[in-house]
């Protein structure tokens, strides 16, 4: 397995290492896939048969459960959406944490804090901010047609600062139905990922069945 974040780390063999040091059955998946797993059985996922995951924090990555099951793609890449390109660059520039450093040059949270503070400057950024999310919604309602999308991440704790521009983005999407029956929820849960990592036995049984 390789990691995007960490250079060094080429091809290790992590799932065979651990099977064999604690001779038990191993899973290995990223932490958006957990964390669409764990809103799927223990969050706001529950009920829902097609979701999706999205991480809004340093990065954006998504986690997909279609008609029930997890779908990562063959080499586990379905749902880098940060990765599509979006006007000059990706969206993951515009759609994550990024946006406030490489536009504004401060964090999420220091442009969190202000909003809460009713600065107006701050509170015209997540205006911005949603509207680009907005746009990458409406490219994830293309491929996946979602019942749900659940955010998760460190910037989904600002989402009163962003959910009408979001909306007011998402509306232009030319499917009214997707719109109409389309939920965005934001994760209750701060571990919710941990335990999406503990039930990938338990998926990966009752979906195989």
């Amino acid at each position: 397995y390789d990691v995007q974040n960490i250079p060094s780390w080429k091809e290790v063999p992590i799932k065979s290492i651990m099977e064999e040091r604690y001779a038990t059955p191993a899973f290995v998946n990223n932490d958006a896939n957990c964390f669409v797993l764990g809103e799927k059985y223990f969050g706001k996922g529950v009920g829902y048969q097609s979701l999706i995951g999205l991480i809004l924090g340093t990065g954006f990555g998504g986690g997909v459960i279609v008609d029930g099951k997890s779908y990562a793609g063959v080499n586990c890449g379905a749902g880098e959406f940060g990765m599509v390109p979006y006007l000059d660059s990706i969206y993951e520039h515009y759609c994550c944490g990024q946006f406030f450093t490489r536009n504004f040059k401060q964090t999420g949270e220091e442009v969190f804090q202000r909003a809460v503070r009713d600065e107006e400057e701050a509170l015209k950024m997540w205006t911005e901010f949603g509207r680009h999310l907005g746009n990458g919604i409406k490219t994830i309602l293309y491929t996946y047609d979602p019942e749900i999308i659940i955010f998760g991440g460190s910037v989904r704790k600002a989402f009163r600062f962003f959910e009408e521009a979001m909306w007011e983005s998402i509306e232009s999407f030319k499917y009214s139905n997707s719109i109409k029956r389309l939920k965005i929820e934001v994760s209750e849960l701060d571990h919710i990922a941990i335990l999406g990592a503990a039930a990938l036995y338990y998926d990966a049984e009752k979906t195989s069945s």
